[in-house]
């Protein structure tokens, strides 16, 4: 019986630790501390998560780098246009997709 009370300590401990986890997430935009929803809205339209750092951002042509760094390192939303994030490349891309001529099926 004493099992129970430990598992239900441990899951709203694992629950706890984990939302922590989800707020702390240090990510600076041109000086200014990003807020969850921002952060994701940027995830989002970058196509790829974003690692904790301080950037900067050039909003008129999506142009970003580190903070203190003038160097371009790429542009917002490159990874969409590189197939990165979630999306899985097609069949054909991966050289999967067959017409009916090319298998012979005896």
């Amino acid at each position: 019986m004493r099992t129970l009370p430990t598992l239900l300590t441990a899951a709203v401990l694992s629950l706890t630790i984990g939302t922590a986890h989800a707020q702390s997430r240090e990510v600076f935009v041109n000086g200014q501390r990003l807020t969850s929803a921002q952060l994701n809205g940027l995830q989002r339209m970058h196509c790829a998560r974003i690692p904790d750092g301080a950037y900067w951002l050039n909003t008129r042509t999506g142009a970003w780098g580190y903070a203190g760094n003038g160097r371009v390192q790429g542009y917002l939303g490159d990874p969409c246009r590189q197939g990165g994030g979630s999306r899985r490349k097609s069949l054909s891309e991966r050289g999967l997709l067959y017409t009916p001529g090319d298998l012979n099926f005896r």
